[in-house]
Order: C-alpha cells, then structure tokens, then sequence
C-alpha cells in the first residue's frame, strides 16, 4: 500500500512539474517577442525621410520637366493641372515622362508616391454585363535602370542603335507594348491592365501585374497574354484586382516602398472614395535587388499609358519621391548592419512592418552587399490581399514553444494512462485480497 501511494504521489508531481515548465518555457517566449515589439519601439528611430525634388514631379510642370524629366510619346501637359498621358479618342497611342538624371537620381531606400486618374468617355455607364464599358489598354510605373529609350528617333544612325543596344543590355528601341514602354525594360514594372486581351486572364479588369526585369535580352512583358506568359521575374502568382472605381475617374495614389539595405518592397494603393489610408497590395523581402544603372548607380522613374482600338484618358497629377537616409545623412554608414537595424525600426514605426534579422542574418546581409548580381533566383511570392491584416514575421520562438507544449502534452498523457493503469492493478489487489479474507471466514 505505501509503494503504490509512493508511486502514485512520484507521477502526480511529475506531471505538476512539467506543466510548470512548460509554463514558464511558454511565458518567456511570449515575453521575449514582446521584448522584440519594445525594442522597435523604445526610441524613435534615426532614419528619416528627406525629399528628392529631382525625381519628383508636380504643378507646375513645365519648368520641372525642361529640367529633369524625359517625355516620350504625345502626352498633353496642362502646367497647373496636370500630365495626361493618353486621351479618349486618341487611338494607337502613348505617352510617358521619365526622370533623366540630371537631377539626384540615385535612389537606394526610397518611396514614390504617384498620385493619377483614369476614365473612360463613358465611366458612368455600364455594360449589360454589369463591368465598365470597354477601354484601353492601361498604364503603368517603372523604377528601371534605364531611360535614353525615351527617344528612339535621336539612334538615327545603324552605329548609335548598336551602342545603345550594348549600352541598355539590348532594350528594344521605339517599342512601347508595356503600357507606354519597351516590353523588356530592366526594373520593377507595376503595369495596370484596363483592357482584356486574351481570354486565358483569369482576373476582372482593371487588374496589377508586378514583375521584375534584371535581363532584357532573356526577359520581358507579354502585352497579347495581359502579362499571364511574361518571363521577367513576377513577385505575384496571379494579378492583384483593382476597384472599379480606379477606372472611372477617381483619384488614386499607388505608393512603392523599397529598402534596399534590407532588401524590402512594399506597394500600397489609396482609393480617393475609400477614405485617406493606405491599402496593402505587396510586401515582401525579395531575393534580388532592383536593377541600377551599371555606370552610374542611378535609377530612374517613370509612368506610361498605352491606348489601342479601345482608348481612355489617363492624368497623371504628381510624382513624389522621398529618399530614406540616416539622421546626420551620413551615406557612408548606411552600407552597415546597424543601419539595417534602424531602417527595420524604422519599418515598425511607420508602417507597422516588422522585418526579421535576427544574428544568423548578418552574415547572409553581407553576402547581398557584396555580390548584388548574383546569380537569378527565384522571388520570394509573398502577397497580401486589399482586406488581409498585415503579416506578422515568423519567430524560431514560436516553434520551440509548439514544440515544447506538444512534448509535456505527450508525456502527461504517458504519466497519466500509467497512473490508472497502477490504480487500476491495486483496486484489483485490494478486491482479490478482501475476497480471499472473506472466504477464509466462511465455517467448515
């Protein structure tokens, strides 16, 4: 009887004691990525946004132009208005204004705001269907390492075409097929698509395509598909879908955020009859970085607009460029990893985005700086729906304690299935031996 009760009093404080660790183990992990949540925001962070004027564009235009902007196509330019690019009623046409590099073009970790509007004659009326009357084809923005494409007719000569072709790395001169651009220019590309052209799209108009370009000899856009058979390196599975309403003349913002130190991109859009907050299309940390120009470390940006048979007007009323720099703007410090660090506060301060480097990171951070042009891999597709909540990143933290709490699970069920199987072998006993006493006490 004493050796049952020792037995039985040994797994019952077993099993107490586990689930006491188990308490704890769980209870500092939590603690631990609170601590995280606390550091990121236990000061204000040392980087700031500071303004590039350069590779922003707003009223009024035309002495901002002259200066620092390339215009391709026939864009109509109203100097306290606006930039409209293509018009209803214009077709087979294209405009588009890139940022020549006179100016600061040098852009690492940055943000582009581009305030537009694009309508049809008839964005007020709809098709039995219930979708918005036909229009054409859309528009797009690029951050390219590229922009002497702009004007074709300057390459007269056989000589002056082969050397931007060496030059470019082979952009295809006078070809405009990406809403306003050349089909295989180096960069991000975000091409909004208003026009339907091939049945295979699975995605309603207006929709966003996002791909990266880091070879145009090997890779480009696919106008005839809306996208579907591009090669360039696509950050999304399938195209994101637009709001009707982005169509119909409404002012949208469509906002980029890319840090280079950290290897981040982020795209938001702002719907003018949704309210004045950002929503999320993208955000992830890519696995390549976004093309610069080879000679001179620059990248340009631009925005497009293509009509076909179909035609719409698309107004463009401002670029705004901001660059992200350490306090003191020390531009030799921000090479290091401890500015990582402050770009990845800076990230959960002001957009609640929380990006992982945790001490294994720093050497892989290292490999990256030195060795941009690595060899091509694939992009990492992490997107997010208009409506999703923001990402939280993902902690070795919460493993371990998963794991930790199914192990002590799994062990207290061991200790309690012996505990009943003991108990139920001494009831036993204790039955047989009462039986036997009282068998003993019948008369002979």
């Amino acid at each position: 009887m004493k050796r049952d009760a020792a037995i039985q009093l040994v797994i019952i404080t077993g099993i107490l004691l586990l689930f006491a660790v188990g308490q704890t183990c769980w209870k500092n992990t939590h603690s631990s990525l609170e601590q995280q949540e606390n550091v990121l925001h236990l000061r204000p962070s040392q980087v700031k946004r500071i303004e590039n004027k350069d590779a922003s564009l707003q009223v009024p235009f035309l002495d901002k132009i002259s200066k620092h902007w390339y215009v391709g196509g026939s864009p109509e330019i109203r100097n306290s208005e606006y930039v409209r690019l293509t018009n209803i009623g214009s077709p087979g046409s294209h405009g588009s204004v890139v940022s020549n590099g006179l100016g600061d073009n040098t852009i690492n970790d940055f943000e582009i705001v581009v305030k537009f509007r694009i309508m049809s004659k008839d964005q007020h009326r709809k098709t039995p269907s219930g979708n918005s009357p036909s229009m054409g084809d859309g528009m797009a923005i690029v951050i390219s390492s590229e922009k002497d494409f702009v004007s074709p007719e300057s390459y007269a000569s056989g000589y002056a075409r082969k050397q931007f072709d060496l030059n470019s790395g082979g952009v295809l001169l006078g070809n405009t097929e990406m809403m306003g651009f050349p089909k295989n220019l180096p960069g991000l590309s975000l091409v909004i698509d208003t026009f339907q052209n091939s049945d295979r799209s699975r995605t309603k108009i207006p929709f966003l395509d996002i791909h990266v370009n880091t070879s145009p000899r090997d890779q480009k856009y696919d106008f005839p598909s809306d996208g579907a058979d591009t090669t360039a390196l696509k950050l999304l599975k399938d195209p994101i879908r637009l709001t009707q309403r982005c169509v119909k003349g409404d002012l949208t913002q469509f906002r980029i955020i890319y840090m280079e130190s950290i290897n981040t991109l982020k795209i938001d859009a702002k719907y003018a009859h949704e309210g004045d907050y950002w929503i999320e299309l993208f955000h992830s940390q890519l696995d390549i970085k976004l093309p610069k120009n080879s000679r001179n470390g620059q990248r340009y940006v631009g925005v497009g607009a293509l009509t076909g048979q179909l035609t719409e007007t698309v107004d463009v009323f401002s670029i705004e460029t901001n660059e992200f720099h350490s306090e003191n703007h020390d531009e030799s410090a921000e090479t290091s990893f401890d500015y990582a660090k402050e770009v990845q506060m800076f990230l959960a301060q002001e957009f609640d985005r929380k990006v992982s480097l945790e001490e294994d990171e720093f050497q892989k951070w290292k490999i990256a700086r030195a060795q941009p042009n690595l060899a091509i891999q694939e992009v990492q597709r992490e997107s997010s729906s208009p409506l999703s909540p923001p990402r939280r990143s993902k902690s070795i933290f919460g493993w371990f304690g998963k794991s930790v709490a199914f192990s002590i699970l799994t062990v207290a069920f061991y200790l309690t299935s012996v505990y009943i199987r003991v108990s139920i072998k001494h009831i036993n006993n204790t039955h047989r031996r009462k039986r036997a006493q009282s068998i003993g006490l019948l008369p002979i």
